[in-house]
């Protein structure tokens, strides 16, 4: 793991504890952070997956360091936030590779690969992560954490149609994994790596922008 990786770990554990701590818009404060880090995380060994575990460790911190009154509560609203936020990211992958194929784009196979792995390590091991981490909480019972893993799973059934999408118009890009650089007579010019990441990062900060003009 490099330093970069672990510095980027230690800032959204941070932002995820200080968002817990404020007591105040939780859900969002934590949409947006994950919203504002996937473009990194997505580029690195970590992943979407790693963006969630970061995020559930630094709330999980800030529930330990002073337990709220309503600390089932807090911990659903950080689970709600990341459902959120992975969802606007697999939705902002699938514009970019719809983009993409509109423009006569190839993205490159080494990227593709990558957002298939990370959309579907986040379809598997989503409820685990939360489950596990909760388990981190020094006074939470088997109660809340089975009641916090039911909630997880919801939010991952909510997540999974934003995960499906991107993964099909993944599948269907042309020229994706090492296949010839012309189909049907078309040309496409073919992406430099990482392009389809920062692609995503710019979806994600348009969206944000008409938001907040909004």
């Amino acid at each position: 793991m490099s330093e970069n990786q672990n510095d980027l770990s230690a800032f959204v554990r941070q932002q995820a504890e200080a968002a817990v701590a404020s007591g105040q818009h939780i859900r969002q404060q934590v949409s947006q952070l994950v919203a504002d880090t996937a473009e990194k995380f997505h580029a690195n060994n970590h992943g979407l997956l790693g963006l969630a575990q970061s995020t559930l460790d630094g709330a999980i911190a800030a529930v330990n360091r002073a337990v709220p009154a309503n600390s089932d509560s807090t911990l659903r609203q950080v689970v709600d936030g990341l459902g959120d936020g992975l969802s606007a990211v697999a939705l902002a992958g699938r514009l970019a590779v719809e983009e993409a194929d509109a423009q006569r784009r190839r993205f490159a196979s080494e990227d593709l690969a990558k957002l298939n792995q990370d959309l579907r390590d986040l379809g598997s091991k989503f409820v685990d992560t939360v489950s596990t981490t909760a388990k981190k909480f020094r006074t939470m019972t088997t109660e809340q954490i089975t009641a916090l893993r039911e909630h997880a799973t919801a939010t991952l059934q909510r997540l999974q149609p934003a995960l499906e999408g991107a993964l099909n118009a993944a599948r269907k890009h042309p020229l994706q994994l090492g296949k010839e650089s012309v189909v049907a007579g078309v040309t496409f010019s073919r992406q430099t790596l990482g392009a389809l990441f920062g692609a995503v990062g710019r979806s994600l900060q348009e969206a944000g922008k008409r938001l907040a003009g909004d």
